[in-house]
């Protein structure tokens, strides 16, 4: 199931483990590895991870 937002063009939000790791150029065991991080903007508000692409843009351009 998708949320009305995801599938939108130049949607900010990127729902589930795959798109995440896609958009990152991660498998996805790294990236559940990453998402362990404090720091790290990914999160799972609904049991389901999130992330919004600006905040992992500017989370990568600190680290």
């Amino acid at each position: 199931m998708s949320t009305p937002d995801e599938d939108e063009p130049g949607s900010d939000a990127l729902w589930g483990a795959k798109a995440i790791a896609k958009f990152l150029g991660l498998n996805v065991e790294r990236l559940y590895s990453l998402a362990d991080e404090p720091d790290c903007p990914i999160g799972r508000p609904s049991g389901r991870y999130f992330a919004r692409k600006s905040e992992l843009r500017e989370w990568l351009r600190k680290k």
